[in-house]
């Protein structure tokens, strides 16, 4: 009897290990394949913004894979990571903003402008704060990001309440998720957030201060990168599935890609719902009074 036990767990140890030694090839040769493809492929970085929506349904929905298009999208929670891969180099291009994109090619980092995007900024007061105008900000806690549109659009309106620079603290806090609940927590009694972060905050009992609609969200790409042949043509297919994404957003609203929004900007359906219409625009490019916005604002920091 116990002969027959040793020979059982034999037979069990001898079958595990060609199991194992056979999905190890597997593994091998999946990663192997995954490699290469992953040289060749468009690889684009996101942010969990609403602008990057068209970015989100063309994958989510395969277009850029059923028109021919082998795209990586990286998904960043804040600007400055998305920007460090494409200053590393990782990426070919990625979602930003006209002022940190221009900072980085006044520090000789190869970028050019793709196009706008349809990003909205709010200044966002805590409601637990009682912060009803921009002058009760003196002496208050703003989260930003430092060299970005947040920051610029925040100490654009400082400036027009002639309230003093030194006088409102702007903390920087990169990660878009962790500054809209910041705020939400009380700890800190304003923040510059985009869509959807901005509805969030303000369906919890916070305050929208000030809208600045639509501005500064841009597609950035690797210059000398997107030059190769190869790349070329895939910049072309982008744009196409792109402004296919748009129109079918358009088309069907913006609820109707309700758990796309959940999913990769991680806020809750009921935000979702309560989201202004947004209509999209088709690739764009960048308004050159804008990059001279930037440019200035720069030149004085």
């Amino acid at each position: 009897m116990r002969k027959n036990y040793i020979v059982i767990i034999i037979l069990f140890a001898v079958v595990a290990l060609v199991v194992w030694m056979c999905s190890g090839d597997n593994s091998e040769e999946t990663n192997a394949s995954k490699g290469k493809g992953s040289e060749t492929a468009l690889k684009v970085g996101s942010t969990p913004t609403l602008d990057c929506l068209p970015l989100f349904v063309a994958y989510d929905d395969s277009m850029f894979f059923s028109n021919g298009l082998d795209i990586r999208l990286v998904e960043y929670q804040s600007e400055i990571d998305c920007d460090t891969a494409l200053v590393g180099g990782s990426l070919d291009m990625g979602v930003s903003n006209v002022v940190r994109a221009q900072r980085l090619i006044r520090k000789r980092t190869p970028l050019t402008f793709f196009s706008s995007t349809n990003r909205r900024y709010s200044l966002v007061t805590c409601g637990g704060s009682r912060i009803k105008k921009l002058t009760d900000l003196n002496g208050k806690l703003v989260g930003i990001a430092r060299f970005s549109a947040s920051d610029f659009l925040a100490e654009r309106s400082i400036d027009s309440v002639k309230l003093s620079r030194t006088g409102v603290y702007r903390v920087q806090i990169n990660d878009y998720g962790i500054r809209m609940r910041m705020l939400i927590n009380n700890e800190l009694e304003g923040a510059l957030l985009t869509e959807p972060q901005a509805t969030e905050a303000v369906n919890l009992n916070n305050v929208r201060c000030v809208d600045y609609g639509d501005c500064l969200g841009v597609i950035v790409m690797r210059g000398d990168k997107m030059q190769k042949p190869q790349k070329k043509s895939q910049l072309e297919l982008f744009k196409k599935v792109y402004d296919m994404a748009v129109d079918s957003i358009n088309k069907n609203g913006i609820g109707h890609y309700r758990n796309c929004i959940m999913q990769h900007c991680h806020v809750k359906g009921s935000t979702v719902d309560s989201l202004r219409t947004v209509r999209f625009t088709h690739i764009t490019p960048v308004d050159c009074r804008a990059i001279d916005a930037a440019q200035n604002w720069l030149n004085k920091h």
